[in-house]
């Protein structure tokens, strides 16, 4: 019979181990809170491992254990062993923004916390740093004010109630972190993915460590996931630039929501991420569209018409003449051309002292917040 050696609180929960029994199938792992009468199964494991963390279990409540051995047809007899949990929960829903002050955490109130620590790392190689204590009182918010600007930056919290009692560390959340005291600028793209296009401007912001906005139509997403997931790795922002690309302001209202629903499911699909901006075909909009459309709206200040011309040293001039802090460039990866003039014109602006930033970075380091419905321009 497979003996319980100990159940001890963890930061996931209730880690359960017990002997190693002699060749078995697996082992079935049986619970029993507090008040209750019986005991219920909540875990078959395959195999000799003799451990399981039960992480579905609340902190201060005691629970008892029992294990069975799974050995061709026979069970073995139940052994059992308890313990009161006395473990935090895990911090959920954390929140990484630039702002004006540096970079802002928000998470979820924990029940029973006393407080929390924030922890950093900078690049994908670096080391975890902790960065700052937060009590309960103070909220669930935190600004931290030395983040490497520039550089991709890792943040993690973790709730404590005491020295001993901590829980495990949430999910990690990375941002680009933008110098608020320093000029930017916001690339974006309608109309695409075109991997041949698509690609060759990303292989450039990434040589760069820059970003930029693609204004995504929906009805290409499926055929160019990988452009999808390549921006999303990379730090860029997916937005929406409707399914089909018709001008909204010549739609009814369902098919305006529909339009933009179903590519924000594309866009969250492939990229893991909720859609934040929406941007309007040939920048029409009205009323009706605001009323409609549950994102912000984005239109731009500099135009290179590149669409029109489709020749890249006219789309590198236009950008040279007239890019100033804040603004909003619109070209378009569906051309070559375009990702030859980025080839040229990435390099120059930040040659000129310009952060590469998607257009929520930019709002989000100018103290913007952008509301529903409501047109940015620039930041």
């Amino acid at each position: 019979s497979p003996v319980i050696k100990s159940v001890k609180s963890t930061a996931e929960g209730l880690s359960v181990k017990w002997k190693r029994c002699t060749v078995p199938t697996g082992y079935l792992v049986y619970r029993k809170a507090e008040g209750e009468k019986e005991y219920t199964l909540i875990a078959t494991i395959k195999g000799n491992t003799p451990k399981y963390t039960d992480k579905k279990v609340s902190s201060g409540k005691k629970y008892s254990y029992k294990i069975k051995q799974i050995s061709g047809e026979y069970t073995s007899a139940y052994k059992e062993k308890g313990t009161t949990s006395t473990f935090i929960a895990t911090v959920k829903n954390l929140i990484v923004s630039n702002s004006p002050k540096g970079v802002t955490l928000n998470w979820k109130v924990v029940k029973g916390a006393k407080g929390y620590s924030v922890w950093r790392k900078t690049g994908d190689k670096g080391k975890w740093k902790k960065i700052g204590t937060v009590k309960t009182k103070g909220g669930c918010v935190y600004n931290d004010k030395t983040t490497a600007y520039g550089k991709k930056n890792y943040y993690r919290v973790r709730a404590w109630k005491s020295s001993k009692v901590y829980g495990a560390y949430s999910k990690e959340a990375f941002l680009y972190s933008v110098n608020p005291n320093k000029p930017m600028v916001a690339l974006t793209y309608d109309d695409g993915p075109y991997a041949p296009a698509t690609n060759r401007i990303l292989d450039t912001l990434e040589k760069y460590e820059s970003r930029a906005t693609f204004f995504v139509v929906g009805s290409r997403v499926d055929t160019y996931a990988d452009c999808i997931r390549r921006e999303a790795s990379l730090g860029c922002e997916i937005a929406n630039h409707t399914f089909s690309h018709p001008i909204l302001t010549t739609c009814e209202p369902e098919v305006i929501k529909e339009e933009i629903s179903k590519t924000d499911k594309l866009i969250k699909k492939y990229s893991g991420k909720d859609v934040r901006l929406v941007g309007a075909p040939g920048g029409a909009v009205s009323d009706k569209v605001r009323e409609n459309v549950k994102h912000p709206l984005v239109n731009w200040s500099v135009d290179t018409l590149d669409w029109d011309h489709r020749t890249a040293s006219k789309t590198v001039s236009s950008i040279k003449a007239r890019a100033f802090d804040g603004a909003i460039i619109l070209m378009h990866d569906l051309y070559l051309p375009t990702a030859a003039a980025s080839e040229e014109a990435i390099p120059y602006l930040v040659s000129k002292g310009y952060q590469l930033v998607t257009v929520s970075e930019m709002l989000e380091a100018k103290g913007i917040v952008p509301q529903k419905g409501n047109l940015y321009t620039r930041g």
